[in-house]
């Protein structure tokens, strides 16, 4: 192993994948799209050349406040105060000569530091849709060559045509391809994400938590109205005559429920008020003219509540409670599945090791494990090796720390090899006055960052001779399906974990 610190604190190895060898797929339509989504999504982002300007949004794919903003702002100076300013040519902050020019927002976020410029409600509202607010890339403008959406006809707009777009989605089962964009994506049209229609297959977008909640939402939702519809006859038959003459003076919200309002005091001589513990207003007590005792008295219903109707309803309602979470919780291992693989990142197809042996820390070692024990089509793309280095690393982030302080306390353009610190350090040591002197024992000047350097720079040359134990190994292999097959063959019970079972 080489001594280099860098390689103390991992291991790694980067290989070619097989698929880097095969030969690239024919295009097949006029726009170049390739068969692979992949290079469809680069196709269709390269006939976007130039910078949309957020500024110049179509209002109809505005959220309502900015719309309302909009408008504040161009009508009233009590919500807009630079309305009431005259613009001054010589005032130190830059003006825009033409801010509905294309690109005019993104050039104002990379002005220079030394250039000033007025606040902008309307820049503030742009910014917080593109950049804070979730957006999807817009594939139809994209096709049509536009950066807005200015393309698709009204009658797709608004309420009406989101309406008309989930019915055909509900009708003919097609699903509308939404990828997450960058937060301030300016080189591809893209669209807020809408609370109401967006389709329940690509809420994986905001996590796979995300995705999962909102499913599970839906799913107990509709378990629940049916639930209620089989309980139809029950409510029926408690707001009707037969059970509590129609549950008069009943809250109109708990009519149909099985609230009974026939009830009568009747006695209970063997009662007790710690029987009613819990329900003190349905026991009473009357003092007895006769004798010593109170007499006491308890509410009794007359609602006949043992019916076998509804005693069936409620036996099926909870038979079809059980088989309903059973299939709901069968829906979400479905779903979860396709969320992350809706969402291509490098968990999908990497695994880690927790306890990997102390003195396994070759790279190579691991890739010929994978590659050679779990069959042909498993090709290991990258290794690397966790170690246990905490020492090593507080050392090393001590000597950027202080190569940082050096850079700011030296001119500009000075080097900041050891053999030029030293000189330079050397040289300020022996022009200081005794003031200066005094102050380095409380402030550390130039010599004594130089001498910390030196003494830090010792300490990570030791440090890296030693051979720190592995404590995690991430895999990424080049398939999901090699990944998933790997994960399955080592999923083992913990009875051959105790007996230590190796793999035959």
């Amino acid at each position: 192993m080489t001594n280099h610190p860098l390689h103390a604190i991992c291991g790694s190895i980067l290989l070619p994948t097989a698929s880097e060898q095969e030969e690239e797929e024919q295009c097949n339509d006029v726009y170049g799209q390739c068969s692979r989504d992949t290079s469809e999504r680069v196709s269709r982002r390269a006939m976007i050349q130039h910078e949309i300007d957020f500024l110049q949004d179509d209002e109809s794919t505005m959220t309502f406040s900015r719309r309302v903003a909009v408008y504040l702002m161009k009508k009233y100076a009590w919500y807009n105060p630079q309305l009431d300013e005259e613009s001054d040519d010589s005032s130190e902050y830059a003006e825009i000569d033409d801010i509905s020019s294309v690109g005019s927002f993104n050039r104002s976020m990379h002005r220079s530091p030394w250039q000033k410029e007025r606040p902008s409600l309307d820049k503030a509202w742009a910014y917080f849709e593109h950049v804070t607010l979730p957006r999807y890339l817009d594939h139809n403008a994209a096709i049509h060559g536009t950066g807005t959406s200015e393309t698709k006809s009204n009658s797709n707009r608004g309420f009406r045509g989101q309406l008309r777009r989930s019915v055909r989605r509900l009708i003919l089962g097609h699903e509308d391809v939404m990828d997450l964009a960058e937060p301030g994506e300016d080189n591809y049209p893209t669209k807020l994400y809408s609370p109401l229609w967006t389709p329940m297959n690509q809420m994986g977008d905001f996590g796979l938590g995300v995705g999962l909640y909102f499913t599970a939402l839906r799913s107990i939702t509709l378990l629940a109205l049916v639930c209620g519809l089989l309980n139809i006859p029950n409510m029926i038959y408690f707001a009707g005559d037969n059970y509590s003459n129609r549950q008069d003076g009943v809250d109109i919200f708990l009519k149909g429920s099985a609230v009974c309002t026939e009830q009568e005091y009747v006695p209970c001589p063997t009662c007790s008020i710690d029987d009613f513990a819990d329900t003190p207003h349905r026991i009473a007590t009357a003092s007895s003219f006769y004798g010593e005792e109170d007499l006491i008295f308890v509410v009794k219903n007359y609602c006949d509540g043992a019916k076998l109707q509804l005693v069936m309803v409620n036996f099926a309602t909870l038979v079809l409670v059980f088989v309903g979470m059973t299939l709901i919780g069968r829906h979400l291992k479905k779903q979860e599945i396709l969320f992350d693989e809706d969402e291509q990142t490098c968990q999908d197809y990497s695994i880690v090791i927790r306890n990997p042996p102390p003195d396994a820390t070759d790279p190579d070692e691991w890739k010929t494990f994978f590659d050679t024990n779990f069959g042909s089509d498993v090709h290991t793309t990258c290794c690397t090796v966790a170690r246990d280095n905490y020492l090593l690393v507080r050392a090393l982030v001590r000597r950027r720390e202080l190569l940082q302080k050096l850079k700011w306390a030296l001119p500009p353009g000075t080097s900041l090899d050891i053999p030029s610190l030293n000189d330079t350090a050397r040289d300020l040591k022996q022009k200081r006055t005794t003031l200066e002197k005094i102050k380095a024992l409380a402030v550390p000047g130039v010599p004594e960052l130089v001498c910390q350097l030196g003494k830090i720079n010792e300490a990570v040359q030791k440090l890296a001779m030693l051979d720190f134990p592995a404590t995690r190994v991430y895999v990424t292999f080049e398939t999901e399906a090699a990944q998933r097959r790997i994960l399955t063959l080592l999923s083992i019970g913990s009875k051959a974990v105790k007996r230590n079972d190796v793999m035959k």
